[in-house]
């Protein structure tokens, strides 16, 4: 089959209830991130319902371009189980009965304390000259099945049985068999805030069109951009400087947008600098309803002093001790009102942040001011954006700026420091 940079590896996704949203597809990603490790990278993802002709025609297609196809799912003891049929059909076999697999199956209900219905027999068949792959955690057996146009791998839908076999038969087989011993694909994913996709492109566009190996590709997600650098090596070591050298050219680029790496998240990195810089964070949140305060607690972080959700204009007044009239004045500016905020809430601790806005609007779309301030004792900065949108999408980009922008400036800080 070649090496593993030319193997064409597909995963066939089966099952009416993954076309229907009912359920996600979370064995796909879970085979991309485990096969990568071994030098196999994914070519493609196809999801098919429950109809024998359906998976059948996928099949079929998927043997004549790729070398290897694994199916995820349609393994049970259902009618509408049709895994073992339709490989068998695509491959040009017969289903066979296998009785060392039948005894598993009888065991593990034993086992369990069930009565096994006699439905349950239909899993005991496979392929006729298929591996069989004995399933110690469910009643689904998979198998492999060696067409002379490529390897068919039929795995059961649920997901701890399939990662069971997936670590323990399938890679070991996979890394035999295609000799993948020394074949590797290292990944790093570099984390962008503070610019979207477009402006990401055209800061390192040129990078990407030009790179091979490490490769270079962006993803946009709610809260950030995703760049990862992707590279096929014979070992971790001789990856290692490959992608050091694209992430130090991406990183003289994008500066301090970069805020992370693979699957650090904002508030882990305001969390470690509080840490560092050993200050307590207190808030005034008068927008995301304590959604900032949530992500800030989510992480763990002991320097979160305290608090102060102030969804309605009563609760604002309140807090800060204003008449009507002066409160009024106030957030006329919400840079200032902002501002105001935050040094109110530095009693107990080290740093305050507010969030304020004045967003205004009908039919759900919201348009309006989203203010920011950070301030300390005899120090404040604050920051406004002119932004648009739904409340919950307003609520979210509202928390990721003020994580973005506490982050920036306790970097600022944490540099003077060193």
């Amino acid at each position: 089959m070649g090496s593993a940079k030319r193997l064409q590896t597909e995963v066939i996704a089966i099952g009416t209830e993954l076309l229907l949203g009912q359920v996600m597809d979370t064995n796909s990603s879970r085979l991309g991130r485990k096969l990568a490790r071994i030098g196999i990278r994914l070519s493609q993802i196809t999801a098919v319902g429950d109809e024998l002709h359906r998976i059948v025609e996928v099949l079929k297609t998927g043997l004549d371009r790729s070398d290897i196809l694994i199916t995820t799912g349609g393994l049970g003891p259902t009618e509408d189980d049709l895994t073992r049929e339709a490989v068998a059909a695509a491959t040009g076999q017969k289903l066979a009965f296998q009785p060392e697999l039948m005894k598993d199956i009888e065991a593990l209900f034993k086992a369990r304390g069930f009565r096994m219905t006699p439905n349950n027999r239909k899993q005991a068949y496979i392929p006729s000259g298929a591996i069989a792959i004995r399933n110690p955690m469910g009643t689904a057996p998979a198998f492999i099945v060696e067409d002379p146009r490529g390897i068919v791998i039929s795995l059961p839908g649920v997901p701890r049985e399939l990662e069971y076999l997936l670590d323990r038969v399938v890679i070991p087989y996979l890394r035999k068999k295609n000799r993948l011993g020394r074949q590797v694909i290292l990944t790093r994913v570099l984390r962008v805030c503070g610019l979207g996709e477009s402006g990401v492109d055209r800061q390192i566009g040129d990078l990407i069109r030009n790179s091979q190996n490490p490769s270079i590709g962006l993803l946009a997600s709610p809260g950030d951009i995703k760049i990862s650098i992707v590279c096929h090596a014979r070992s971790r070591r001789e990856a290692a400087p490959l992608i050091e050298g694209i992430e130090k050219q991406i990183r003289n680029r994008l500066g301090i947008l970069v805020y992370g790496v693979d699957t650090e998240t904002l508030e882990a990195k305001v969390a470690a600098y509080l840490t560092r810089l050993n200050l307590r964070l207190s808030v005034a949140d008068a927008f995301t309803g304590g959604l900032f305060c949530h992500r800030i607690l989510g992480t763990g972080t002991r320097r979160f002093a305290q608090g102060f959700v102030l969804p309605s204009r009563r609760a604002q007044m309140s807090f800060l001790r204003l008449p009507a009239k002066a409160f009024s004045s106030l957030v006329k500016n919400q840079e200032i009102y902002a501002v105001t905020l935050a040094k109110n809430t530095l009693e107990h601790a080290d740093v305050g942040l507010a969030v304020t806005s004045d967003f205004k609007g009908s039919d759900g779309e919201l348009r309006g001011t989203l203010a920011i301030a950070i301030a300390e004792r005899g120090k404040e900065q604050s920051q406004s954006w002119k932004i648009g949108g739904t409340r919950e999408g307003l609520t979210q980009r509202a928390a990721i700026i003020a994580l973005d922008a506490l982050r920036r400036y306790l970097l600022g800080k944490a540099s003077v420091e060193r």
